[in-house]
C-alpha cells in the first residue's frame, strides 16, 4: 500500500461514514420523493489536512463533491454508486462494501 492510501484509509477509518439507499423506503415513498444516494464522507480536521486529502483523492481519479464545514471540521462528499464501490474496494472494506450488493 501506497503512503498517499495509507493517509487516504486513515482519514477514511476516522469515522467510516458510509451512506447507501434505503431500499424500503426508497419504494414506499418512490424515487421523486426518497432522494438519498450512495455517499462517503472522510473527515479532516485542518485546511491544509484538507488540500492534502483532495491532492491524494485527484491521484486515484476518485472525483469528490464540494467539501464543507461542519463544526471544526471539514467534511469530504464522495458520491455516486460507481465511485463509492471503487473507493470502497480501494480501502479493502469488506464490512462496507457488503451493503452495496444489497
Amino acid at each position: 500500500m501506497t503512503p498517499a492510501m495509507k493517509i487516504l484509509k486513515e482519514v477514511f477509518l476516522r469515522s467510516e461514514d458510509v451512506r447507501t439507499p434505503d431500499k424500503k423506503l426508497q419504494t414506499t415513498q418512490g424515487t421523486q420523493k426518497y432522494k438519498k444516494g450512495y455517499e462517503i464522507r472522510l473527515t479532516v480536521y485542518s485546511a491544509d489536512e484538507l488540500e492534502s486529502v483532495k491532492k491524494k483523492l485527484r491521484l486515484y481519479n476518485v472525483t469528490y463533491g464540494k467539501p464543507f464545514k461542519k463544526a471544526r471540521r471539514f467534511i469530504i462528499p464522495i458520491y455516486g454508486k460507481d465511485t463509492v464501490k471503487r473507493f470502497l474496494l480501494m480501502m479493502r472494506e469488506k464490512k462496507h462494501r457488503a451493503q452495496l450488493t444489497k
